[in-house]
């Protein structure tokens, strides 16, 4: 007897845990103004958010601040 060949599926490839979006992704392009928890206020538009941090454009330049040190 001959041993039967069978094609067997790839192996299941790991399931990504779903990247978070950013709370102020959907402000990008808007005009905001946060509050850090140090006390600091900051305004501009949001021109980016990535990795926990968001990027604010102002007159005085562009500013990253982490997620995590804005007020909620």
């Amino acid at each position: 007897a001959q041993p039967i060949e069978r094609d067997l599926p790839e192996a299941a490839k790991p399931v990504e845990e779903p990247k978070s979006v950013s709370r102020y992704a959907r402000l990008a392009g808007k005009s905001v103004a946060v509050e850090l928890k140090n006390g600091d206020r900051l305004s501009g538009k949001v021109v980016a958010t990535s990795q926990g941090k968001v990027v604010l454009e102002s007159s005085a330049g562009r500013m990253t601040v982490r997620e995590s040190d804005i007020l909620n």
